[in-house]
């Protein structure tokens, strides 16, 4: 995979302006994006389709951080209509990672405890508390190339400068319901109470410039409209639902397996940020998320 992307013609050489990192949306080299959703999807398609019941991918992503790149804690964007039901990313990093080189790190039990949707001019519902999750909450998640993560995109999290001498490479790979349309919440700061929920697919992705995401483009195919579901609950409230999920949903039981065989790769446990019912062997633990080994082709 790493040879493949070198051969890769990206428009900021994988070290955007003012020290961010580089996500292959973001990209202003249309070519290059669609091949990065082409090879991407032609490697994990059928992996994804091992370890998901009955998701498929609609967006892949290489991710570089060249030697910084924050990037600020917070939810994926919703791809559906349906905030009650599920889409999933896989993470894959191509390289070893560490906290000190920018493995993710996550707030366990932090997906969907309240209805919310975050996107471009929409902060986290845990806007006042960002402080506080970050010095005691984050868990980092060490990993070795070729190893995969699979989390519930509602769930909350962070990943760090990177401090080491090398690029920190790691694909993204966003999966929707197979029986359900991809959407964009448009949010428009002058209707503040409502969304325009924009038709999407992998296309729009790759053909869409991230710059005008905040701006309503004529061409978007717009399929009606609903009603804002954004809001910062009070900090009482939410630390409660917060360390409530993480009491029912981010630990660990005892009684989960593991480890299960699954052909090219493993499944392991004990903890999973994905729920039971969204991987297809029904092997996940009541946890949070589902970690994999040997994505890459040998």
């Amino acid at each position: 995979m790493l040879s493949h992307l070198a051969t890769l013609r990206q428009g900021d050489g994988f070290a955007p302006a003012g020290g961010r990192y580089h996500c292959s949306f973001f990209d202003t080299n249309v070519d290059y994006k669609r091949e990065t959703y082409r090879l991407i999807k032609s490697v994990f398609d059928g992996q994804a389709a091992c370890y998901l019941n009955r998701h498929e991918i609609l967006n892949c992503n290489f991710y570089v951080k060249p030697g910084t790149g924050e990037l600020a804690i917070h939810q994926n964007w919703p791809a559906i209509a349906d905030l009650n039901d599920t889409t999933i990313t896989i993470w894959c990093p191509l390289v070893v990672v560490v906290e000190s080189n920018s493995t993710l790190q996550f707030v366990e039990g932090s997906q969907k405890p309240f209805p919310h949707v975050e996107g471009p001019n929409v902060a986290g519902y845990f806007r006042d508390s960002r402080e506080a999750l970050m010095k005691k909450y984050l868990k980092p998640i060490p990993m070795s190339a070729g190893e995969a993560l699979i989390f519930d995109d509602g769930l909350t999290h962070w990943s760090a400068n990177n401090d080491s001498d090398k690029a920190r490479i790691a694909i993204q790979i966003l999966c929707v319901p197979a029986d359900a349309q991809g959407v964009y919440f448009f949010y428009e700061p002058k209707t503040p109470d409502q969304f325009e929920l924009i038709a999407v697919d992998s296309a729009f992705f790759i053909n869409t410039p991230a710059t005008v995401m905040t701006t309503r483009q004529p061409h978007w195919k717009g399929l009606g409209f609903v009603e804002t579901r954004t809001n910062t609950p009070p900090r009482k409230t939410f630390w409660l639902c917060l360390l409530a999920g993480m009491r029912s949903g981010g630990k660990s039981t005892g009684d989960e397996p593991v480890r299960t065989d699954m052909g090219p790769f493993e499944l392991a446990g004990p903890s999973f940020f994905a729920d039971r019912e969204l991987l297809a062997h029904g092997s996940a633990t009541s946890g949070r998320y589902a970690r994999t080994a040997n994505c890459q082709p040998r």
